[in-house]
């Protein structure tokens, strides 16, 4: 009986050694595929934020030239055969008009077409 629980004994160790052992290389191996998975995955969320800001400036881009649109079309409504050169300058820069700051106000009345 004796023997038996020695033999017992023994292979029980080297069942724990070995069980340590395949587990060391397992830890080893999930430690591996985690640092390549979180490279990976560092990877695309720089992709993604670059795409985001790409995105994010078109948008910017179309809300500016919309505000100047809009900015332009509330000074041309502002303005009409009365208004001063000033005013009438202040229409023709915020509609994009190129020359207008050395325009005379009959020309300034043509390029905003005031009538």
């Amino acid at each position: 009986m004796k023997a038996a629980s020695k033999t017992a004994a023994k292979t029980t160790k080297k069942v724990v050694a070995d069980t340590k052992k395949d587990a060391k290389v397992v830890a080893k191996k999930v430690t591996k595929v985690a640092k390549v998975a979180g490279k990976e995955a560092t990877a695309v969320a720089k992709t993604v934020a670059k795409e985001a800001g790409q995105a994010g400036s078109v948008v910017a881009k179309r809300a500016t030239a919309a505000a100047k649109t809009v900015k332009g079309a509330v000074a041309a409504a502002t303005v009409s055969k009365n208004s001063t050169v000033a005013e009438l300058r202040a229409a023709a820069k915020a509609n994009g008009i190129a020359g207008y700051s050395s325009m005379t106000k009959p020309e300034l009345l043509k390029a905003l077409k005031i009538r």
